[in-house]
C-alpha cells in the first residue's frame, strides 16, 4: 500500500517531505544561537558606544569647567581601553586622550595634547603616567618672567636666537646668541647653549669668539618646573619658526583642585 497522499492538485507528497519542509522553516537551533548571539553582540557594542560617548563628553565638559577662569576654546576626551562600560563598573579609565587645538589661558593660545594612563573616576584619585605636550609661540613664551630675564628669543628652525645685552669690562654691549635649547637639571629646567654670537653695538670691540666664551660662562637656563604641577619634568622641545613644542611628563598625578595650584621649584 502506498503510503503517498494525493494532493489538490492530483500530485502526491510524502509525509517525511513535509517534516523536512517544516524543519527548513523552523531553522537548525544553530543557526538561531548564532543569529542570537550575533544580535546580542551588536547591542553590546552599541551599548558601550552610547557610554563612552556619553563619558568622553562628560569629561570634556569637565576639564573645560576646571580651566582658569577667563580660559576660551574646548578640549576633546577619547577613553581608550576596551570597553568603556567595563571600565566605569571599576571606576577607572585604562587610557585617556585629551587634546585642544583652540585653547587661550592666561591669554595665552596654545594647544595640546596629552595620553593619561589608569584615570580615577572619583576625585582625589591619582593617575598613572602622564604624557603631554604644548605648542606655544615666542611671544607667550617671551612674556615668561623668566625668560625676560634673559632677554628676548627668537625661535627658527631647530635654533634659538638670543637677543642680549651682556656687560662686557665693565661695558655693555648689544648681541646675538645664537644656540639651542634642552631639558637638564633631570627636565626640571631648560639649559639655553650659545653656539654662535652677532655683536650689534658697543663702546668695545671683542672678536666673536671671546663673546662666544664669556656668553658660555653665563647662566642662560630656564627653570620650567615652576610652571609645572610638582613632579612633572619636561622631556623634549622641538623649535620651530616663532613656534615650541614642549613634551612634559609625570609618573602620576593627583586629580584634586591643589594639584595646578601646588607647582615644582628647581632648588
Amino acid at each position: 500500500m502506498s503510503s503517498q497522499t494525493p494532493a489538490p492538485n492530483g500530485s502526491t507528497s510524502s509525509p517525511k517531505s513535509s517534516t523536512s519542509a517544516i524543519g527548513r522553516r523552523r531553522g537548525h537551533p544553530l543557526v538561531v544561537l548564532v543569529i542570537v548571539v550575533v544580535l546580542l553582540a551588536a547591542l553590546v557594542v552599541a551599548a558601550d558606544f552610547v557610554v563612552r560617548s556619553y563619558a568622553e563628553g562628560q569629561v570634556s565638559k569637565q576639564i573645560q569647567s576646571s580651566l582658569p577662569a577667563g580660559s576660551t576654546g574646548s578640549v576633546d576626551a577619547t577613553i581608550g581601553g576596551f570597553s568603556a562600560i567595563a571600565q566605569l563598573a571599576k571606576g577607572r579609565f585604562d587610557e585617556l586622550d585629551l587634546r585642544s587645538h583652540d585653547l587661550v589661558v592666561g591669554g595665552t593660545p596654545l594647544s595640546a595634547t596629552a595620553r593619561i594612563a589608569d584615570v580615577p573616576l572619583s576625585e582625589g584619585g591619582t593617575t598613572g603616567d602622564v604624557d603631554a605636550t604644548i605648542t606655544v609661540d615666542q611671544s607667550a613664551i617671551n612674556d615668561l618672567d623668566a625668560v625676560k630675564r634673559l632677554g628676548t628669543l627668537r625661535l627658527g628652525d631647530d635654533r634659538v636666537s638670543l637677543d642680549k645685552t651682556l656687560t662686557v669690562l665693565g661695558l655693555k654691549v648689544s648681541d646675538t646668541i645664537t644656540g639651542s635649547v634642552a631639558p637638564s637639571g633631570s627636565g626640571t629646567k631648560v639649559a639655553f647653549t650659545p653656539t654662535e654670537t652677532d655683536l650689534k653695538s658697543g663702546l668695545i670691540q671683542l672678536s666673536p669668539s671671546a663673546i662666544l666664551q664669556y656668553a658660555k660662562t653665563l647662566d642662560l637656563s630656564v627653570c620650567a618646573a615652576q610652571y609645572l604641577p610638582k613632579g612633572a619634568t619636561v622631556s623634549k622641545i622641538v623649535v620651530a619658526p616663532k613656534t615650541a613644542r614642549i613634551s612634559v611628563h609625570t609618573d602620576s598625578l593627583a586629580l584634586t583642585d591643589s594639584t595646578f595650584e601646588t607647582t615644582g621649584s628647581c632648588s
